[in-house]
């Protein structure tokens, strides 16, 4: 009952974000689904700030919701291409197989690097962590760590190919949870 709280604000906001959204972004493995819309909150001369809202799905009917604020830019980088960023997340977790219910807060930091020689080509690389203190529920922390290459085959779009990882510790001496563990392929179409 508790997730259902959580989740059905999220769910509001993405279908608000989905007529201003600039971004919409799908992942597939062979394990998990996932959906990002984000939508720019703020551009300047020394990058962006934008709105995220993600779902991930596994195969095993564990469900995860996400909301949170992501800025990237050059600021700081003496090498021309590359982004480092910050992010605030926060997540609603339904584990089936553990019948647990989590929430956390984290924070993040990610890299971007473009080479000007060849500018739709990408890499990028990202951690999000809650430790105990900002974990709710059934769990004592949260990490998400990932990294892709992508390269956008038409204006506007990229395809590419990563890899996820997101776990949990469950509360009071309990398992390590993995939601994602694998590599996937997705497809980002800016509008």
């Amino acid at each position: 009952m508790k997730f259902r709280i959580l989740l059905v604000p999220a769910l509001l906001g993405c279908a608000s974000l989905a007529a201003s959204a600039d971004e919409v972004e799908v992942n597939l493995s062979n394990d998990t689904a996932y959906l990002q819309y984000a939508s720019p909150m703020e551009y300047n001369g020394y990058g962006r700030t934008d709105l995220e809202v993600g779902a991930l799905y596994t195969e095993t009917d564990d469900l995860l919701g996400s909301i949170g604020i992501a800025m990237l830019g050059e600021v700081g980088s003496d090498v021309p291409g590359l982004s480092f960023g910050l992010a605030i997340k926060a997540y609603a977790v339904k584990l089936d197989v553990a019948d647990a219910t989590l929430g956390a807060i984290t924070l993040g930091g990610k890299a971007r690097y473009s080479p000007p020689s060849a500018d739709r080509f990408a890499v990028l690389g990202y951690v999000n962590y809650a430790p105990t203190i900002t974990t709710f529920g059934d769990s004592e922390n949260l990490m998400e760590v990932g990294a892709r290459a992508e390269y956008e085959v038409l204006p506007g779009a990229a395809i590419y190919i990563g890899y996820r990882e997101i776990t949990t510790d469950l509360e009071n001496g309990g398992p390590e949870v993995k939601l994602d563990d694998q590599g996937h392929v997705g497809l980002r179409i800016s509008f």
